[in-house]
């Protein structure tokens, strides 16, 4: 955010710019003029939000040269400083919306508590404007954006948290209720297909054929597999029966027999962790003739083998939900495994198992993959810096911060940062 001073007193020019920490105040650079025509150059020229203008001055005083502003460009916050405190100038300053009036002498104190307010409000309008843009982009590319956002969330580039998500829906400029699900059905391809249906035609020619049949879901290819995510209003009947038709429409077409499995009872932060469920289950349970299937029952199955070895079958799925709690909880620490195993009273290979079978990761997976995910987050604040982001995560060594982070997303962090910055979701 940048800031224009202009005031014909050079004094007073120079006492505001070196007596004011203006990087404490959010303000990245700090701009000069000392009449009106010089101040109107580089607002044409340059990006400026804040104007603190003198009314004062030769040629043109600056309730011309600020109702000029407000015309060209009305979204700059402007400021009045002056030496006389007329009633007239505020009647005037109040007519062309300016934000604060504020007298010489300078009251340091005082003018940085305005220019804080005003870059608070900024900061809010801009939030605003940016959720606006996302609600009318998503009302006129709804099916797009839905895609994308469930694709984000299977992905986990969404942290599944509900708190996180809340945030992530508003800046999208979305509606919670309109993206809740009931039900997730898997239809795994990887691994099944002949190389003449892989590729995008294939999985597109399949997607065709299930929005034709069912055009209320919305149908994903995600990581090699069809993904159908069902909104409110489906029994678990109602899935069988869609799957059995869809299989029937599409079996005549495959070299292979395809499966679905499904879950029900959904909450947009478990989607991540069901479909990685029931992409287990897809491993592990498949008959010989019977081609559609309830995951939650088999999830419980796999779950009871990883812990039946230490007696805990009924208390697995808190286990699980304690021990994740605990590593979000101290991500940023030092995660000794010793210290784990004793938390819940576990030996090291039985502990992995479990919670692999759970969330797809190993316990120093998840610590990592977590760390990566909060890292992100940070990295869209611009006042942070990558070596103190990576601190914040768990890692004192800066380069091995970068080398962790690129091994896990292809991109370094200060790659990762720039591109937010290029769609604009940095703050």
């Amino acid at each position: 955010m940048n800031i224009l001073l202009v005031d014909d007193e050079v004094a007073v020019i120079q006492i505001l710019k070196k007596a004011v920490c203006w990087e404490e105040l959010g303000i990245n650079e700090v701009f000069t003029a000392y009449n009106a025509q010089e101040a109107k150059r580089i607002v044409t020229q340059e990006s400026i939000q804040i104007i603190i203008s003198d009314i004062e001055m030769p040629q043109e005083n600056g309730i011309s040269f600020l109702t000029w502003v407000q015309e060209e460009y009305p979204d700059i916050v402007n400021i009045i400083l002056t030496g006389f405190p007329d009633f007239n100038y505020a009647k005037d300053a109040i007519s062309i919306g300016v934000f604060k009036f504020l007298l010489k002498p300078i009251v340091f104190k005082e003018l940085k508590a305005v220019v804080e307010e005003a870059v608070q409000n900024i900061r809010e309008e801009q939030k605003r404007e940016e959720q606006r843009r996302y609600g009318e982009y998503y009302e006129e590319n709804r099916g797009k954006t839905e895609k994308i956002f469930y694709r984000d969330l299977l992905s986990e580039e969404i942290l599944p948290f509900a708190d996180y998500m809340d945030k992530e829906i508003v800046r999208r400029g979305m509606q919670k209720e309109e993206l809740e699900l009931d039900n997730l059905v898997l239809l795994p391809l990887t691994g099944k297909e002949s190389k003449a249906d892989k590729g995008s035609v294939f999985y597109f020619a399949l997607e065709n054929v299930a929005e034709e049949l069912f055009p209320e879901t919305v149908m994903l290819e995600y990581n090699g597999d069809m993904i159908w995510l069902v909104k409110k209003g489906k029994q678990k009947e109602d899935i069988e029966e869609m799957s059995r038709v869809f299989l029937g429409k599409v079996s005549r077409y495959l070299k292979y027999e395809l499966y679905a499995y499904y879950t029900k009872d959904l909450r947009l932060e478990e989607a991540a962790q069901r479909y990685r469920m029931l992409k287990e289950v897809s491993r592990q349970y498949f008959r010989k003739g019977q081609r559609i299937y309830y995951g939650d029952p088999w999830t419980g199955s796999i779950m009871e083998e990883a812990l039946s070895g230490n007696g805990r079958s009924g208390a697995g799925n808190e286990l699980i939900r304690s021990l994740r709690e605990y590593l979000e909880q101290h991500y940023n620490e030092s995660i000794n495994r010793k210290d784990v195993e004793e938390l819940v009273h576990m030996n090291q290979d039985y502990l992995n198992r479990s919670f692999k079978c759970a969330t797809g990761y190993t316990l120093m997976e998840y610590v990592q993959h977590f760390r990566i995910l909060k890292a992100k987050e940070y990295l869209a604040d611009m006042q942070k810096s990558i070596s103190e982001i990576g601190g914040l995560v768990g890692y004192e060594s800066p380069p091995y911060f970068s080398k962790i982070f690129k091994k896990c997303t292809g991109i370094t962090p200060a790659e990762y940062r720039s591109s937010l910055s290029e769609s604009g979701r940095c703050t």
